[in-house]
């Protein structure tokens, strides 16, 4: 499966493979505009994004003719839709740096891992906003707890059963802690602190199990791996700041007080009538500044870890989101 999506996915990656990005891009402006005329381009970014909707679309209905319609409805709510071009931007770059390293795997492994990414990040979120506003059905829990139990079978499937159970066991606890500490505290103050916004990044944890047996495929050192992590942490917890300002008033509505957001509660209580001009109001100037340097910071942590560690892939792929946080503020400030 996904044998066209691969093909196309190979070569854009010898595009990149065949120019040097890295030495241009630091997060400056001008490495942003090399972005936007060059890069994008280069990646076909919009044509590959498509491509693997499609591909998934094929997949939903021969794996899983039972729940056909259902996944067909769910896939239509904004914001289900929405986590499908993150998802697709992922892969990607999971895709290069398996290329990029010369790890021994087959294309039927690689469509696996594809699949695999796509049908558990797809679980997790269907669970995620169910359980935050009942929006979806309740039966919806059933089915994204089999797309993440097939996620992970996908996964035994090419790394084995072993280091597989072990590596998920490890990151599932890490995501299950900060999803506990979050909604447990539902409609109570944030739990996260500015101080320590890299637990923002715990979120993110189900995709590090497929990033982590993919080093421990390669052989990587366990110092390495560690130094490597932690960068990652650092950089989806950047695009979890990203997605928190943007649901924000949705959060709030659903009894979440994000970081983005934190103090909210105690300022005009959990009975107010939520509107954008409160929302706006409460996002002054202040807030914005802190929200977006401590953004900025999470974003140069994992570059500096990136660059420090050698890994081109995961600098373009940081490079590629920095740019759009930074684009998506310039609009916010003209509008």
């Amino acid at each position: 499966m996904a044998v066209e999506y691969i093909s196309k996915l190979y070569k854009a990656f010898e595009v990149v493979e065949s120019k040097i990005y890295n030495t241009l891009l630091d997060g400056s402006e001008e490495s942003f505009d090399i972005l936007e005329s060059t890069i994008f381009k280069d990646l076909s970014v919009i044509d590959l994004m498509e491509l693997y909707r499609k591909e998934m679309d094929l997949i939903s209905e021969l794996k899983f003719p039972v729940f056909k319609n259902e996944l067909k409805r769910l896939r239509s709510f904004p914001q289900v839709s929405h986590y499908e071009n993150g998802i697709s931007t992922f892969v990607c770059f999971i895709v290069y740096w398996i290329w990029h390293n010369r790890l021994d795997l087959s294309r039927g492994e690689i469509a696996k891992i594809i699949e695999s990414k796509y049908f558990g990040t797809l679980g997790y979120r269907l669970i995620d906003i169910q359980h935050d506003s009942n929006l979806l059905g309740v039966e919806v829990i059933y089915l994204g707890n089999y797309l993440i139990h097939y996620h992970e079978h996908l996964l035994t499937e090419v790394f084995g059963i072993k280091d597989t159970s072990e590596i998920i066991n490890k990151y599932f606890l890490m995501y299950s802690e900060v999803e506990y500490f979050e909604k447990k505290n539902r409609w109570k103050s944030c739990p996260f602190s500015w101080d320590k916004p890299e637990k923002l990044g715990y979120k993110g944890a189900p995709f590090f199990s497929t990033i982590e047996l993919l080093f421990r495929f390669s052989g990587m050192e366990e110092t390495k791996k560690s130094e490597l992590i932690k960068g990652l942490i650092a950089f989806t917890a950047a695009i979890q700041m990203m997605d928190d300002i943007s649901d924000a008033k949705e959060d709030l509505i659903n009894g979440i007080e994000s970081l983005v957001m934190s103090g909210f509660y105690k300022k005009y209580g959990k009975s107010t009538k939520l509107t954008d001009e409160l929302i706006n109001q409460f996002l002054n100037q202040e807030r914005m500044t802190l929200f977006y340097n401590t953004t900025q910071n999470l974003f140069d942590i994992a570059r500096k870890n990136f660059i420090q560690n050698n890994d081109e892939i995961f600098l373009l792929c940081l490079e590629i989101y920095n740019y759009r946080f930074n684009r998506r503020i310039e609009l916010s400030t003209l509008n």
